[in-house]
């Protein structure tokens, strides 16, 4: 399963561009167009913190909802729209890449 953050600071721009331009379109999917999966994301951060991350499947007749919080669909936006008023985000970083150079 995938998830999409997107920064504060991007969303304050986002606005500004929108008082601004006072685009057409009134609805937007806001976030960062690079996505990273619930695993990957667990991995990063044990890594932050100098741990492994060690993981234990779940039989898949469980239903997913009984021990995780979010329903078994990914949070993935499309974030077109909002690439065509604001093309940069701050976090175009690969996301492993970025903890490695800056805070480990």
């Amino acid at each position: 399963m995938k998830l999409q953050f997107f920064n504060v600071y991007d969303l304050c721009r986002f606005m500004e561009i929108l008082i601004e331009k006072q685009p057409d379109n009134h609805v937007f999917n806001v976030g960062n167009g690079d996505t990273v999966t619930v695993r990957e994301w667990a991995e990063l951060c044990y890594r932050i913190v100098g741990k492994e991350s060690a993981f234990v499947s779940v039989d898949k007749s469980i239903p997913q909802r009984n021990y995780f919080c979010f329903y078994d669909y990914e949070y993935v936006l499309d974030v077109s729209k909002q690439n065509e008023l604001m093309s940069d985000t701050v976090n175009r970083k690969p996301y492993f890449d970025f903890i490695d150079s800056k805070l480990l």
